[in-house]
């Protein structure tokens, strides 16, 4: 999740929001906002190399720009993109960094935990 907040609120930056507005509308504080902004939160899972992904949190940013979502709506829609990656496997390369003994090839567990995630919804 801190990557895909992270993304979010580079993405929300990026459409011209400033970070206390973000902030306001994340219910978060502005200070947490600023290091999600500069990478120092959210940085060790890198998904930004999976357009399915990217397209997802662009099209969040999107909704929220509009004003079509609540807070409430934007914590379920992260949390679907999140469900979305783990179902797809994408964590799991990470998942060797943070502990060497785990071998994601052989266990198959997120993909096998979260395969109902896997549509593109």
């Amino acid at each position: 999740m801190p990557f895909l907040r992270g993304s979010l609120v580079r993405k929300l930056i990026e459409k011209g929001l400033n970070e206390v507005e973000i902030a306001s509308i994340l219910v978060m504080t502005q200070s947490a906002i600023s290091r999600y902004a500069n990478l120092k939160r959210g940085g060790v899972v890198d998904l930004s190399h999976r357009p399915d992904v990217t397209n997802k949190i662009e099209k969040l940013a999107k909704e929220i720009v509009n004003g079509g979502l609540n807070p409430y709506e934007i914590q379920i829609e992260l949390l679907r993109i999140a469900l979305y990656s783990l179902a797809r496997g994408y964590v799991c390369e990470f998942h060797n960094v943070i502990d060497p003994r785990i071998n994601p090839k052989e266990s198959g567990i997120c993909k096998k935990l979260f395969k109902d995630f896997t549509s593109e919804g």
